[in-house]
């Protein structure tokens, strides 16, 4: 999964692209000396497989132990059922929604994840500048099925500029799994912004027949 104009990477790589863009301060280039500011890191566990599509086509992988219960277990988000969750920090904030597009009970799960929000500004790694607002993004992604599969994508090449007022974000994730196995599965997606802000997440729990 990645952002229009941006080229995904594999979710094993998230979590070093991820440390390695926190600085402080604008420069002209990376040759700049700064004061690091500390940037969110996303760590999706390496031994998964980083697609869903790895899930359906290996009809011999079993879900994680312990991650889904029998079918028909309450409290699983039905068809438009929403989950969400925001942080804040002075005039800084942002907020994660998912919301769950797929039929009821199907073995394929469809959701979409909404990121809105005032967060801090980011600037090009290569070239220093300041981004635009317009072309402000969230700084990688996680998502995890509950059954030993998950996606992602890295932030590109962006950096946080370390001072500046929030600008505007808002960002569109539509997701889809196929569940080998029927039960309830408990879904994860994480994000990141700049600091203050740091890492949100919120989970949602589904169950397929």
């Amino acid at each position: 999964m990645s952002l229009p104009g941006r080229t995904a990477r594999p979710v094993a790589v998230i979590a070093s692209i991820l440390l390695a863009a926190g600085v402080s301060g604008c420069g002209g280039g990376q040759s700049f000396v700064s004061t690091p500011i500390d940037t969110p890191t996303l760590t999706p566990d390496s031994s998964a497989a980083s697609t869903s599509s790895a899930a359906a086509a290996s009809p011999t992988d079993q879900p994680a132990a312990g991650s889904a219960s029998p079918a028909g277990t309450g409290g699983a988000a039905g068809p438009g059922a929403v989950a969400s969750t925001s942080t804040g920090a002075g005039a800084a904030s942002q907020q994660l929604v998912l919301k769950r597009t797929s039929a009821d009970g199907s073995r394929t799960v469809a959701l979409t994840a909404t990121i809105t929000g005032m967060v801090p500004p980011q600037k090009d790694a290569t070239s220093g500048k300041v981004i635009s607002p317009a072309d402000t993004q969230v700084l990688g992604t996680e998502l995890t099925w509950g059954d030993g599969q998950q996606d992602g994508s890295d932030p590109g090449d962006v950096q946080c500029a370390g001072k500046g007022a929030p600008v505007p974000l808002t960002a569109l994730f539509p997701e889809q799994h196929s569940y080998l196995k029927p039960g309830t599965y408990t879904i994860t997606f994480s994000t990141a912004a700049c600091p203050p802000l740091g890492k949100i997440s919120k989970t949602m729990t589904v169950a397929v027949r």
